[in-house]
């Protein structure tokens, strides 16, 4: 699970700009600790040109808060995680919504998991831009997205967003 959270703050960091808002969308009461609460060994993979190549093992200490994921450990050198909480929103029973918190806003990522293998797809705007669909749903400035004010509840409007997901750029396969 520690690696899990790891491999996706880097995923989120280095891919440009993803799906953001200024105040996180979910509490603890709309997430589910997906992942369970014992610790999984993971092997990670990560999409490369190449296919799905192996990636090495950063240790990510991680503990559970109510029903989210909290890294609470300096990742390198001492310095404070990028994110430092993560919520598992469910969408339906294979598919799920990450909250990826920190200082007060949120990224997201969407995901498949199916008891052992956790595919995650960022939501990442270039991508989403070229689907004609989500210009009803997410607000696109420069770079940067955000969602569309809506009435429908943030989980139905994500939930909309599933068939535009891009193609997952991070596996991890329990051992």
């Amino acid at each position: 699970m520690r690696l899990v959270l790891l491999a996706i703050t880097a995923a989120i960091a280095l891919s440009g700009c993803v799906l953001h808002e200024s105040t996180p969308l979910f509490t603890d009461a709309d997430a589910t600790l997906a992942l369970g609460t014992k610790p999984l060994n993971f092997a990670v993979y990560e999409l490369k040109d190449e296919g799905w190549v192996p990636t090495s093992e950063l240790p990510s200490p991680a503990t559970i808060t109510g029903n989210h994921y909290v890294v609470t450990e300096p990742v390198a050198d001492n310095e404070a995680p990028l994110f430092d909480e993560y919520y598992f929103i469910t969408l339906d029973p294979t598919h799920y919504l990450i909250q990826a918190n920190a200082k007060g806003e949120a990224d997201y990522a969407g995901a498949t998991w199916d008891g052992t293998t956790l595919l995650v797809s960022l939501l990442d705007c270039a991508v989403l831009k070229t689907h004609l669909a989500t210009n009803l749903l997410v607000v696109f400035e420069d770079d940067s997205c955000s969602l569309q004010p809506s009435k429908l509840p943030p989980k139905e409007l994500l939930a909309k967003l599933l068939p535009v997901l891009p193609p997952p750029t991070l596996r991890f396969v329990v051992k």
